[in-house]
Protein backbone atom coordinates (compact mmCIF):
# COMPACT_ATOMS: atom_id res chain seq x y z
CA UNK A 1 0.00 0.00 0.00
CA UNK A 2 3.07 2.36 1.18
CA UNK A 3 4.49 1.57 -2.75
CA UNK A 4 1.30 2.33 -4.00
CA UNK A 5 0.88 5.63 -2.57
CA UNK A 6 4.49 6.73 -3.36
CA UNK A 7 4.16 6.06 -7.12
CA UNK A 8 0.87 7.98 -6.96
CA UNK A 9 2.84 10.99 -5.30
CA UNK A 10 5.67 10.37 -8.18
CA UNK A 11 3.33 10.31 -10.60
CA UNK A 12 1.45 13.66 -10.16
CA UNK A 13 4.49 15.48 -9.19
CA UNK A 14 5.98 14.23 -12.25
CA UNK A 15 3.12 15.26 -14.34
CA UNK A 16 2.37 18.95 -12.77
CA UNK A 17 6.12 19.29 -12.96
CA UNK A 18 6.41 18.50 -16.31
CA UNK A 19 3.28 20.62 -17.11
CA UNK A 20 4.96 23.72 -15.59
CA UNK A 21 8.57 23.62 -17.09
CA UNK A 22 6.97 23.13 -20.18
CA UNK A 23 4.69 26.18 -20.14
CA UNK A 24 7.72 28.02 -18.75
CA UNK A 25 9.81 26.86 -21.48
CA UNK A 26 6.92 28.09 -24.07
CA UNK A 27 6.98 31.34 -22.14
CA UNK A 28 11.02 31.52 -22.44
CA UNK A 29 10.88 30.70 -26.35
CA UNK A 30 8.42 33.55 -26.62
CA UNK A 31 10.12 35.88 -25.60
CA UNK A 32 13.23 35.08 -27.50
CA UNK A 33 11.29 35.28 -30.97
CA UNK A 34 9.46 38.61 -29.84
CA UNK A 35 13.31 40.23 -29.16
CA UNK A 36 14.89 38.50 -32.15
CA UNK A 37 11.64 39.54 -34.30
CA UNK A 38 12.11 43.19 -33.42
CA UNK A 39 16.08 43.16 -33.57
CA UNK A 40 15.83 42.07 -37.09
CA UNK A 41 12.63 44.10 -38.45
CA UNK A 42 14.63 46.88 -39.90
CA UNK A 43 12.44 50.33 -41.24
CA UNK A 44 13.23 54.14 -41.88
CA UNK A 45 12.04 56.40 -39.36
CA UNK A 46 11.75 60.59 -39.54
CA UNK A 47 10.35 62.80 -36.95
CA UNK A 48 9.49 66.17 -38.27
CA UNK A 49 8.63 69.31 -35.78
CA UNK A 50 7.17 72.15 -36.76
CA UNK A 51 6.13 75.62 -35.23
CA UNK A 52 2.88 77.55 -35.62
CA UNK A 53 2.97 81.19 -36.23
CA UNK A 54 0.88 83.93 -35.35
CA UNK A 55 0.04 87.57 -36.60
CA UNK A 56 -2.32 89.60 -34.60
CA UNK A 57 -4.62 91.75 -36.31
CA UNK A 58 -3.82 95.65 -35.92
CA UNK A 59 -6.57 97.17 -33.44
CA UNK A 60 -7.44 100.92 -33.26
CA UNK A 61 -9.97 103.09 -32.15
CA UNK A 62 -9.77 107.02 -31.81
CA UNK A 63 -12.64 109.59 -30.68
CA UNK A 64 -12.07 112.88 -32.71
CA UNK A 65 -8.54 111.96 -33.77
CA UNK A 66 -7.25 111.37 -30.67
CA UNK A 67 -7.01 107.76 -28.77
CA UNK A 68 -6.65 109.55 -25.18
CA UNK A 69 -9.02 112.46 -25.03
CA UNK A 70 -10.35 115.50 -26.11
CA UNK A 71 -13.12 118.06 -25.73
CA UNK A 72 -15.82 119.69 -27.45
CA UNK A 73 -16.21 123.50 -27.07
CA UNK A 74 -20.40 123.73 -27.40
CA UNK A 75 -20.03 127.83 -27.43
CA UNK A 76 -22.32 130.17 -25.98
CA UNK A 77 -25.59 128.46 -24.43
CA UNK A 78 -28.48 130.41 -24.25
CA UNK A 79 -32.36 129.87 -24.13
CA UNK A 80 -33.68 129.45 -27.71
CA UNK A 81 -30.36 127.56 -28.79
CA UNK A 82 -30.71 124.85 -31.48
CA UNK A 83 -27.58 123.09 -32.62
CA UNK A 84 -25.38 120.02 -32.92
CA UNK A 85 -22.07 118.60 -32.25
CA UNK A 86 -20.81 116.15 -33.81
CA UNK A 87 -17.86 113.52 -32.69
CA UNK A 88 -15.60 111.63 -34.83
CA UNK A 89 -15.35 107.92 -34.18
CA UNK A 90 -11.93 106.04 -36.59
CA UNK A 91 -10.62 102.52 -36.46
CA UNK A 92 -8.81 103.73 -40.12
CA UNK A 93 -6.25 100.99 -38.62
CA UNK A 94 -8.15 98.37 -36.78
CA UNK A 95 -8.26 94.90 -38.90
CA UNK A 96 -11.66 93.99 -37.03
CA UNK A 97 -15.01 95.60 -36.53
CA UNK A 98 -15.25 97.81 -32.94
CA UNK A 99 -18.44 98.33 -30.78
CA UNK A 100 -18.50 101.70 -30.12
CA UNK A 101 -20.64 103.30 -26.90
CA UNK A 102 -20.95 106.67 -25.86
CA UNK A 103 -21.78 107.20 -22.57
CA UNK A 104 -22.19 110.73 -20.92
CA UNK A 105 -22.23 111.25 -17.57
CA UNK A 106 -21.25 113.93 -14.62
CA UNK A 107 -23.11 117.13 -16.10
CA UNK A 108 -21.75 120.14 -14.31
CA UNK A 109 -24.13 123.12 -14.39
CA UNK A 110 -26.53 122.07 -17.54
CA UNK A 111 -30.25 123.43 -17.28
CA UNK A 112 -32.54 120.78 -16.70
CA UNK A 113 -34.25 122.22 -19.68
CA UNK A 114 -31.24 121.81 -21.47
CA UNK A 115 -32.16 118.94 -24.10
CA UNK A 116 -29.67 116.29 -25.82
CA UNK A 117 -30.83 113.88 -28.47
CA UNK A 118 -29.55 111.39 -30.66
CA UNK A 119 -31.57 112.24 -33.71
CA UNK A 120 -32.59 115.82 -35.50
CA UNK A 121 -36.12 115.26 -34.73
CA UNK A 122 -35.76 115.51 -31.26
CA UNK A 123 -37.21 111.84 -30.31
CA UNK A 124 -34.69 110.21 -28.76
CA UNK A 125 -33.10 111.91 -25.41
CA UNK A 126 -30.47 111.39 -23.96
CA UNK A 127 -29.80 111.45 -20.13
CA UNK A 128 -26.83 113.09 -19.46
CA UNK A 129 -26.19 110.90 -16.59
CA UNK A 130 -25.76 107.96 -17.81
CA UNK A 131 -27.48 107.95 -21.19
CA UNK A 132 -25.22 106.00 -24.16
CA UNK A 133 -25.20 106.19 -27.87
CA UNK A 134 -23.91 102.58 -29.38
CA UNK A 135 -23.15 101.12 -32.65
CA UNK A 136 -20.58 99.01 -34.81
CA UNK A 137 -18.10 101.00 -36.73
CA UNK A 138 -16.84 98.65 -39.48
CA UNK A 139 -13.34 97.35 -39.47
CA UNK A 140 -10.46 100.17 -40.99
CA UNK A 141 -13.68 102.72 -41.65
CA UNK A 142 -15.06 105.65 -39.05
CA UNK A 143 -17.95 107.64 -38.77
CA UNK A 144 -19.12 110.85 -36.98
CA UNK A 145 -22.06 110.48 -34.55
CA UNK A 146 -23.97 113.53 -34.51
CA UNK A 147 -25.71 114.32 -30.99
CA UNK A 148 -28.52 117.14 -30.88
CA UNK A 149 -28.88 119.78 -28.16
CA UNK A 150 -32.01 122.18 -27.63
CA UNK A 151 -32.59 124.62 -25.12
CA UNK A 152 -36.43 125.67 -25.62
CA UNK A 153 -36.55 129.75 -25.35
CA UNK A 154 -39.01 130.87 -22.84
CA UNK A 155 -38.49 127.61 -20.25
CA UNK A 156 -37.22 128.60 -16.84
CA UNK A 157 -34.07 128.15 -16.11
CA UNK A 158 -33.62 128.99 -12.02
CA UNK A 159 -30.39 126.41 -11.18
CA UNK A 160 -28.27 127.81 -14.63
CA UNK A 161 -25.55 129.70 -13.03
CA UNK A 162 -23.26 132.01 -15.10
CA UNK A 163 -20.12 130.80 -15.60
CA UNK A 164 -19.16 127.57 -17.46
CA UNK A 165 -21.28 124.33 -17.99
CA UNK A 166 -19.74 120.67 -18.59
CA UNK A 167 -20.36 117.17 -18.96
CA UNK A 168 -18.19 113.72 -19.44
CA UNK A 169 -18.33 111.14 -22.56
CA UNK A 170 -16.67 108.74 -22.05
CA UNK A 171 -16.44 106.58 -25.40
CA UNK A 172 -15.20 103.34 -25.13
CA UNK A 173 -14.10 100.68 -28.40
CA UNK A 174 -14.66 96.99 -27.96
CA UNK A 175 -13.84 94.66 -30.46
CA UNK A 176 -17.04 92.80 -31.53
CA UNK A 177 -17.66 88.96 -30.97
CA UNK A 178 -16.65 87.43 -33.81
CA UNK A 179 -19.33 84.15 -33.16
CA UNK A 180 -21.80 86.96 -33.61
CA UNK A 181 -22.35 87.39 -29.80
CA UNK A 182 -22.61 90.79 -27.62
Amino acid sequence: MLEYLLGYIREVWVNNMSKKIFIGLCFVLFVFSVIFTFQSYAYFSTTVTGQGRVTFASWDFEANDSPISFTTDLGDLYPGIDKSFQVKLGAIGSDVPVNYTVTFSYPNNIPSNLKFYRDAAKQNEINLNGGTVSGVLSAGTETVITIYYDWPYGSAAEEYVPGTAWFNMTISGRQTDPSGGA
